[in-house]
């Protein structure tokens, strides 16, 4: 019995991400610049005086940033919400280059490969928009992002603290108002 519920909880978590997918896509139409583009997500740890983390959508070539936001912990939830914000802003795109986080990727050990027969949330929903998820594995790739979240990581509390602001509703509005190109 409890195979036969658990069968019945992964259909219903299956509805879910599915309807969350169309929410995201819906209205969006795929515009043709956006389709060779590789976005990358990623996230700064340990911001000196917060203890938030930032969500960072980035293209991987250019390292420019389409999508940044602050949240208690990083997850699925905040992993949709970065893939929420690049749709409705840039467009739908093709392929997502991600880290092997456990939201993106399971992994036996870290730093290990990918298993791609058992898949998380983020894994079962990116196909049904047309999205192929790309595991990071190059050196040059996690250094080109390490970089840009170096110089967030620096720059990031500085700014804020000029600008006054402890809390991280005022945080989220001041990153794409203020702090983003």
């Amino acid at each position: 019995m409890s195979e036969l519920r658990r069968l019945r909880q992964l259909e219903e978590e299956n509805s879910r991400l599915k309807r969350l997918v169309v929410d995201l896509s819906r209205d969006k139409h795929m515009r043709p610049e956006a389709l060779e583009k590789r976005l990358r997500p990623a996230r700064c740890r340990e911001l000196a005086q917060w203890l938030w983390d930032v969500i960072v959508t980035l293209i991987d070539a250019t390292t420019e940033i389409y999508s940044a936001f602050f949240v208690e912990e990083e997850g699925t939830l905040s992993s949709f919400r970065g893939l929420r914000e690049v749709i409705e802003t840039k467009g739908l795109f093709s392929a997502l280059y991600t880290e092997r986080g456990s939201h993106y990727w399971l992994t036996e050990a870290g730093g290990g490969r990918v298993d791609k027969i058992r898949l998380t949330q983020v894994r079962r929903a990116v196909p049904y928009v047309g999205i192929t998820l790309i595991p990071a594995y190059s050196p040059e790739a996690r250094g080109r992002s390490e970089r840009v979240f170096r110089t967030l990581q620096d720059r990031l509390p500085k700014e804020l603290a000029l600008a006054g602001i402890t809390e991280m509703a005022a945080a989220n509005w001041y990153l794409p108002e203020h702090f983003l190109p």
